[in-house]
Parts: C-alpha cells; structure tokens; sequence
C-alpha cells in the first residue's frame, strides 16, 4: 500500500506489525512464534485441535515479514530476533526439511489435535478426519525464507530493490489458464479433491480469477 499510494502512515502501519512480531517472540529455548496469543501476549487456545505452542509455519512467516521490513527500512532490529529462531529450527527437524506444525511449550515435543480437545503426541492417535484435513507435518516454506534471510545478508538490501506495482496494467493470467479453473468447478461452484474442497486450491483459483478481472477492469478504463 505504501509503495502503490506513497502514504507513509502505511509503511509506519507495517513497521508497528514488525515491532509486535519482536514482541511476540518466545522466549528460549523455543523462541519461535506462537498461532495464536491472548491479551497477555501468551499462546492460547484457538480451535479445538489448535493448542498453545510453538508453530512452524506462523514463524516462518514471521520471518519472512521481519526480513521484508529490514529490507525496506534497513533497521537492524528486524532481524535481531531470527539467528535463535535458525538455531530452534535445528534443533527441531523431524528430518531434513521437515517439521511439525506445532511443538508444546516447554518440551518442545511435536502437538498434534483432534476436536476432543485433547493434546496428542503422535499423528496416528487422532481422528482420520483431523489427520487429512490439516496440515501437521511439512516444510512449511522455513527453507524459502532461510535462502531469503542469508541472501539479504550476504548480498545486502539494496540488492533488493521493491517490488513497484504496475498501476495501470495490471498483470492478467492466460486466458486458458482462465477457462481451465473454471471447468474444474463443480455444479455448485466447487474446487473439489479427493471429494474435499482444498483451501489453499481454492484460495489459488480466487487469486487468478480476480488477477483476470482487475487486468479487465484496467483495460477498460482506458
């Protein structure tokens, strides 16, 4: 927002979101970030199968943004909190790659949870519907944003200019790529695999097809 509109108050908004990143990190040995926190800035419960904990693929995006903003401020501060986060990930693979989604305070043993509401250590004791339909082991994208963090090091920010918008056009998607998410819905306007509508599949086609009607809107205008 700030670099299509030039407002400051925005790249100030996005400097206030970093400080709170900084703010909510844990503490050692788990300086990571939690899902969810209450009010007083501790992990909390959210869904049932959502316990408090350390969770990867928040942190990796946590990450990610605080590495963002170095890159756009130059403010070292941003990536103060992230050599202890590169340790804990060490030292919590499952394998090469590979991590839970959620790690117990304290323990930092892998979570995993069911709509009982229960905590569970291992993937096999929970319900085979919790175990297909969420997402509790991968790499969660921890590699791209460790590539990310040790380039802006070595090779500096400026090595990273932003990325301007292009305001008056708009990047569109083929039109076959188009007609192609379009027949896949169902009758009912569905994505659907394995009889399961998959969000981030959903959450892809909605990009492209909004990609295509803005690219339309903007050739329109002119």
């Amino acid at each position: 927002a700030f670099h299509r509109l030039g407002d400051h108050r925005y790249l100030e908004a996005a400097k206030r979101g970093g400080d709170f990143l900084i703010l909510a990190q844990l503490p050692e040995p788990q300086p990571g970030w939690a899902q969810q926190y209450n009010f007083d800035m501790e992990p909390a419960w959210a869904r049932a199968f959502e316990p408090p904990a350390v969770c990867t693929s928040e942190s990796a995006t946590a990450m990610r943004t605080l590495v963002d903003l170095f890159v756009e401020t130059g403010d070292p501060k941003y990536l103060e909190p992230i050599p202890a986060f590169l340790d804990w990930l060490k030292r919590s693979q499952l394998e090469p790659g590979r991590w839970a989604r959620l790690y117990e305070l304290e323990s930092n043993k892998p979570l995993y949870g069911d709509r009982d509401g229960l905590i569970h250590y291992t993937l096999a004791e929970i319900s085979a519907e919790r175990q297909r339909g969420y997402s509790w082991q991968g790499s969660y994208g921890v590699s791209a944003a460790v590539e990310y963090y040790d380039a802006v090091r070595k090779q500096g920010r400026d090595a990273f200019p932003p990325k301007m918008p292009d305001k008056a056009n708009p990047r569109s998607p083929s039109a076959s790529r188009v007609a192609r998410v379009l027949s896949q819905q169902d009758a009912q306007g569905r994505w659907l695999n394995n009889g399961w509508v998959d969000m981030r599949t959903f959450g892809n086609n909605m990009r492209l097809l909004a990609a295509a009607l803005e690219a339309g809107s903007a050739t329109q205008r002119q």
